[in-house]
């Protein structure tokens, strides 16, 4: 168990780290926003009902930014908007 002293001393390093700028989209961004950003992202995912979305956004990202993918998902959903499911039969 840590002392009164040492948790404050974690806490405050973990304050410090999460202050911590880094790069985000071409933005100077710190740590910290950059998690909400990925914890509403992965909430987003998790609303939704079909089984396409996951997928498609995983092979429309890759070796892109995440705003490039979200203009090709809504253009292949306008597209194709009668499919939510990658399975056949």
């Amino acid at each position: 168990m840590l002392s009164n002293d040492k948790k404050q001393a974690v806490l405050a390093r973990i304050s410090e780290i999460e202050k911590y700028v880094l790069k985000h989209q071409g933005k100077d961004i710190p740590i910290d926003v950059v998690c909400g950003i990925k914890t509403a992202e992965s909430d987003e995912l998790a609303k939704l009902s079909d089984s396409v979305m996951p997928i498609l956004r995983t092979a429309l990202v890759i070796n892109w930014r995440e705003s490039a993918m979200k203009s090709r998902y809504e253009h292949f959903r306008t597209a194709f908007p009668e499919i939510s499911t990658f399975c056949y039969g």
